[in-house]
């Protein structure tokens, strides 16, 4: 996270909060399964709509974060410069930022038996897979029985006018390996499209009673 961060979920926060992701467990699955919290909701993250504001005071102007630190070390401390504004119009027609990372582990036993995917899916969401799968992150063949650091860092356009949502500057790093994004965008338009929420899935292609996943976070930033 920094500074232009909006919403995250994230394994830092206590336990107990709303927006808490677990910690790695491991699974016998090879079915396509999407992240969740802690709390057993699934983890999909929502741009402001409406007329949602999130901030402690009604903002000067919609577009602004002012989640700043002065030289001195100190925050803001008088009306208007004490948190950061955003609402629907901080996103319409400008540039997004989703970021996600996590942990996989292959419950293999030689360093080629275990693969696994992290999807990446968007558009007016309520069960993750229900959305667009805007980018595929794969292991290949090679994850075994060790452990591999994922990301995920995809820029977006979100229009609310249209409900159309737009991939356009999709970077990918991959398993430790930088990916080239597809030459074309994915565009999710309907008429439906009342909100914009992204979130992932994970599986694995073999079974093991020692396979493990892990999201470390997901957020949301400005550009």
């Amino acid at each position: 996270m920094n500074s232009n961060t909006i919403k995250s979920f994230s394994q830092s926060y206590p336990t107990g909060s709303a927006f808490a992701l677990p910690a790695s467990f491991t699974t016998t699955s090879s079915t396509e399964t999407a992240f969740l919290l802690s709390n057993g909701s699934p983890a999909i993250i929502t741009l402001p709509q409406g007329t949602e504001i999130l901030g402690s005071q009604s903002p000067m102007d919609p577009n602004a974060n002012q989640s700043k630190v002065f030289g001195s070390g100190r925050s803001a401390a008088w009306a208007g410069e004490t948190a950061p504004y955003f609402n629907a119009s901080s996103f319409n027609g400008r540039p997004f930022r989703v970021r996600a990372s996590g942990v996989v582990t292959g419950g293999g036993t030689t360093a080629t038996s275990i693969a696994a995917t992290i999807a990446v899916y968007a558009g007016n969401i309520t069960t993750v897979t229900s959305g667009t799968k805007f980018a595929t992150l794969s292991s290949g063949a090679t994850l075994g029985n060790v452990s591999a650091h994922w990301a995920y860092e995809g820029t977006y356009l979100w229009d609310s006018l249209s409900s159309t949502l737009t991939a356009v500057g999709l970077q990918i790093l991959s398993f430790g390996t930088a990916q080239t994004a597809a030459t074309t965008t994915t565009v999710v338009a309907s008429a439906n499209l009342t909100s914009c929420a992204v979130g992932l899935t994970w599986t694995f292609a073999t079974t093991s009673t020692s396979n493990a996943v892990q999201m470390i976070e997901l957020s949301i930033e400005q550009v």
